[in-house]
């Protein structure tokens, strides 16, 4: 067999594995003797296939410079795609499926509150509250794919669902699509009636072509550089967001979701000690939140500090004993 055939076996044992479906232990051991007796390829068949993956490679980093270059093209008018619901849901006859799915959640039957979220979305697809609240439960479940899914629609069906694109935001960060978390960041901001002012004010500097006010750690060589004949560092975006965040926070200085967005574009900068200062000052505005916990114990895990990622991923579990991404991270972090 090819590589490619033994690659495409390995991601069916994931899902199987994943969806508790594995029926034969042997399995495992399969693939990796397919992958480990595939042919070897020649020399000339090793060429052609490093130059192809050079080629994918700068494909992508291509791509990805264009779509910083302009981060917030507008996509609110964009259709989601189609959300695939489960086949057969028990609960599609409920009288209120919002409510059951609620109660299921909080009795840690987390697959039945997904089932009676859905019930409820197919009872009123144009409720952009159901999508959010389908959506925030499929993120507990760390299942960030089908999260974002469900909060497109939520936007779709209300374009200043603040907490729909702050959670878009968290979803696309923890799926490596930074310019689509940069993106859904940057509507949140743009959506709240707080800062609708500072953000026409940065849109009419960067026309000019102005950088924003930096921020306290941003680093020189995010220098936004519109002017440059390469055109806009695909880096600056990032850093004009996080510079812009910076001056809402001192708009508001008591409000926890910029300071957790600011902890989120400090993850993605690998700034972690700033980002784990942004979390813990989120915190002391809102202790009971089980989600920052776990982005705190994250952060610290990401900057190597697994003993301390512990007690904030326990206080998460703490507060919401069934919260998938919490046990996740406990389980890695042990």
């Amino acid at each position: 067999e090819t590589a490619g055939s033994a690659v495409a076996g390995m991601e069916r044992a994931w899902m199987e594995a994943v969806t508790g479906d594995v029926s034969d232990d042997s399995l495992f051991e399969g693939l990796w003797d397919q992958l480990r007796l595939s042919d070897r390829p020649s020399a000339a068949t090793a060429d052609s296939g490093q130059a192809a993956l050079s080629q994918a490679l700068q494909s992508a980093w291509e791509a990805s410079a264009a779509e910083m270059r302009d981060p917030y093209a507008a996509d609110a008018d964009v259709q989601p795609p189609p959300y695939v619901f489960r086949q057969g849901n028990p609960y599609s006859a409920e009288a209120s499926p919002h409510l059951l799915a609620r109660e299921l959640e909080a009795s840690g039957r987390l697959a039945d509150a997904v089932l009676a979220a859905e019930a409820a979305v197919q009872r009123e697809p144009e409720s952009s509250a159901a999508w959010l609240s389908l959506g925030q439960l499929l993120a507990d479940c760390d299942d960030d794919t089908g999260a974002i899914v469900a909060l497109q629609h939520a936007v779709a069906t209300d374009a200043l669902n603040l907490e729909a694109l702050l959670l878009l935001g968290v979803s696309f960060t923890n799926e490596l699509d930074q310019g689509a978390a940069l993106r859904h960041l940057r509507r949140w901001l743009e959506a709240h009636p707080e800062f609708q002012q500072l953000c026409a004010e940065d849109a009419a500097a960067a026309v000019r072509g102005e950088a924003s006010a930096v921020g306290p750690s941003a680093d020189a060589a995010l220098e936004y550089s519109a002017g440059s004949a390469e055109g806009p560092n695909p880096f600056a975006a990032h850093a004009r967001l996080a510079s812009l965040f910076q001056r809402a926070l001192r708009l508001a200085p008591r409000n926890a979701d910029v300071r957790a967005v600011l902890g989120v574009l400090y993850n993605l900068s690998h700034e972690y000690e700033e980002a784990a200062a942004n979390f813990e000052a989120a915190l002391e505005l809102r202790p009971d939140d089980y989600r920052l916990w776990n982005k705190l114990g994250a952060t610290l895990a990401n900057a190597l500090q697994p003993e301390r990622a512990l007690n904030h991923y326990v206080r998460a579990l703490e507060l919401q004993p069934h919260y998938a991404r919490a046990l996740t991270n406990l389980g890695i972090s042990y």
